[in-house]
């Protein structure tokens, strides 16, 4: 989400995370907390937008991973009708460079 006055927030979520045995949050087992982890992000703060070299810079403010806050992310932005895709530059995801493709499309009310 981005709105009209710079600020933004990104959160991610695999649909199919196990639910942990226990309601308590603050509970769950080893193997739980990684699994949940593992599939979720969220980060959030201002951003700039560069049209000529097509990016978007986050400046994060808070993040669910530490290493990422007060830390810049850009993305690369391509923009079709209500779809906007952001990719990442070559990044650390599981051990290896890669690269990530996100496709948003904006519901209209």
């Amino acid at each position: 989400m981005y709105d009209a006055n710079g600020k933004f927030f990104v959160l991610l979520m695999r649909r199919d995370r196990p639910r942990f045995v226990s309601d308590d949050p603050w509970r769950g087992t080893p193997e739980e907390i990684k699994t949940a982890f593992e599939g979720f992000n969220a980060y959030c703060g201002t951003y700039e937008v560069n049209e000529e070299k097509g990016t978007v810079t986050h400046h994060v403010e808070g993040s669910m991973f530490p290493n990422w806050v007060s830390i810049d992310q850009e993305r690369f932005f391509k923009g079709s009708g209500d779809q906007l895709t952001l990719s990442t530059p070559p990044i650390l995801l599981g051990g290896r460079q890669s690269t990530a493709h996100l496709i948003w499309t904006r519901i209209r009310k």
